[in-house]
């Protein structure tokens, strides 16, 4: 079930992207996060008090998170989209996290649904969102939804740390 992340939620987030750290570090599985760098608790924070935060929920545990929302990162405008859009007939999904102990491939698909969904109701015209190039399980869950590829460049987040993204859009009918 994917419901507006509270408050109350924040402390089970830090713990998802802690597991998601540690994941990372121990080699496990490569998503281009740094524990103390990003995300930050304060990035879902800022998200909840502007209405965009989402968590996904099996079992009473939080087990994936998302911020929706129109704002296209700078490194976006690099990209040759398949569709031309103005800021908000786009939604934008952003740090993206499935935790490493559920099925990232079911619960990926959960929220990337539900991200189309708010984005049909919005009456927006394409769904887009960047992802950890080397995360292939992710990638694999984009394309397997009707995402395709757009491109790949290197973003910035927090000035201190550059990861290369892979781009992905999918465009609504």
């Amino acid at each position: 079930m994917i419901r507006t992340g509270t408050r109350a939620d924040l402390d089970a987030v830090q713990k998802l992207y802690e597991q998601v750290f540690s994941s990372e570090e121990q080699g496990e599985m490569q998503c281009g996060w740094k524990r103390g760098v990003y995300p930050t608790r304060r990035v879902p924070a800022v998200a909840v008090m502007q209405g965009t935060f989402y968590i996904c929920e099996d079992g009473g545990r939080i087990v994936g998170s998302m911020i929706l929302n129109h704002i296209e990162p700078d490194e976006y405008k690099n990209i040759a989209w398949a569709r031309k859009v103005q800021g908000n007939e786009t939604v934008v999904a952003h740090v993206f996290c499935v935790s490493p102990e559920a099925h990232i491939e079911t619960v990926a698909e959960e929220m990337l649904r539900f991200a189309v969904k708010k984005a049909k109701e919005q009456e927006c015209l394409v769904v887009r969102t960047n992802v950890f190039a080397d995360h292939s399980k992710l990638a694999g869950s984009l394309t397997r939804m009707g995402f395709a590829r757009a491109g790949e460049g290197t973003m910035k987040f927090h000035a201190q740390h550059l990861s290369r993204q892979a781009m992905f859009e999918y465009v609504l009918e």
